[in-house]
């Protein structure tokens, strides 16, 4: 017998393209009269990302160490990722079928790289100084606060590639949602003054 993967000829559901559920919590903390905490974590969860990029690394220029390093994968991975793939129906061994006929090739298996794409992020984190009123006045000013935070500062997933919440392709393809050579979303730092007169 030959080990191989066999390829359906049945399309098949591969998972939600949207998030079934998704939230947000956010919360405000005031401390020391003057100073205020702000928070914001949110998820989403039951849809699946199709990693494109994974998938184009490892079949289409063989450069990740999943493809070249045959310890990394088990063998029973490598041979979900990269066959030989039969199509279904074809007898043991391959049967009598011409090659062309049995046997298909890597760009019509892409199950394995449709993951599961839940996440939870912390959205924002940011501290304001609010200032008092005795030293806002001599300003003119009738109120002011300085606000330090950041954004995008943890992720939590076990989505391979390297953020979820990337999509590219989905205003071309409706069915499909997938993550192919896109930047994350950046961590940004940020600083506001507020002045009220």
């Amino acid at each position: 017998h030959v080990a191989c993967t066999i390829v359906s000829d049945d399309l098949e559901f591969a998972g939600n393209l949207l998030p079934t559920f998704e939230g947000s919590v956010a919360s405000n903390m005031n401390f020391f009269r003057n100073f205020r905490l702000y928070g914001q974590l949110d998820w989403k969860t039951g849809h699946t990302l199709y990693n494109g990029t994974a998938y184009f690394r490892e079949t289409q220029v063989v450069r990740a160490r999943e493809r070249v390093d045959t310890e990394f994968l088990s063998p029973e991975e490598r041979l979900r990722r990269y066959g030989p793939f039969v199509r279904e129906g074809v007898s043991e061994q391959y049967g009598g079928l011409p090659v062309d006929d049995r046997i298909t090739d890597v760009t019509e298996a892409k199950e394995a790289y449709m993951e599961p794409a839940d996440f939870a992020r912390l959205r924002e984190l940011s501290l304001t100084f609010m200032v008092p009123q005795n030293w806002a006045a001599p300003l003119r000013m009738s109120n002011a606060s300085v606000t330090v935070g950041a954004r995008n500062l943890a992720l939590w997933t076990r989505y391979s590639g390297p953020d979820p919440e990337v999509v590219s392709g989905i205003a071309t393809n409706q069915f499909l949602r997938q993550d192919f050579l896109t930047v994350p979303p950046e961590r940004r730092w940020m600083m506001r003054v507020n002045f009220g007169f």
